[in-house]
């Protein structure tokens, strides 16, 4: 895990490319630009964990590139629950319910993140507000998305005999 300074990253990714990940669409140019160079970028290769079951979700973070399996620890073991692409969020669960990680992230392709831990979450909502709000029905957005995922692989499971 490499952590990458704000210019490097805008030297990949221009703010214009970012603006096209779900998370932080609709955002203003500040509010990205607050939140990349107050969060973490951090860049993972293909089989790095972000973070593993039982640590404490005081962060979640944006994939800007890449692809990265989620495990969910149940019934005793590790099964692969989803895979989060470009623009989704990882994490925002646990940080938002207040408990510990559930499970692990893993990078299935290298790529870029940006980690906005607890604080900066609530800075963010007292320097941009407006920003705030939107990133929130982002963030929402995709947490219904994923439950709509959930909810299809439970009602396949419910199809197969036995």
């Amino acid at each position: 895990m490499l952590l990458l300074n704000p210019d490097q990253m805008f030297a990949e990714l221009p703010i214009t490319q970012l603006r096209d990940c779900s998370c932080l669409g609709a955002l203003s140019d500040e509010a990205i630009r607050f939140l990349l160079t107050e969060g973490e970028i951090l860049q993972l290769f293909a089989g790095e964990t972000l973070f593993e079951l039982g640590e404490p979700s005081d962060y979640f973070a944006v994939i800007l590139s890449g692809r990265m399996n989620f495990e969910k620890f149940s019934d005793g073991q590790l099964a692969f629950t989803r895979e989060h692409q470009h623009g989704e969020e990882v994490g925002f669960v646990g940080m938002f319910a207040l408990h510990p990680r559930v499970g692990n992230a893993i990078m299935v392709q290298p790529g870029i993140l940006l980690k906005i831990p607890s604080d900066l979450f609530h800075r963010l909502y007292e320097a941009y507000p407006q920003d705030f709000t939107i990133l929130l029905m982002n963030i929402t957005r995709g947490l219904g998305r994923g439950i709509n995922q959930i909810d299809q692989l439970v009602h396949q499971a419910r199809q197969l005999p036995g």
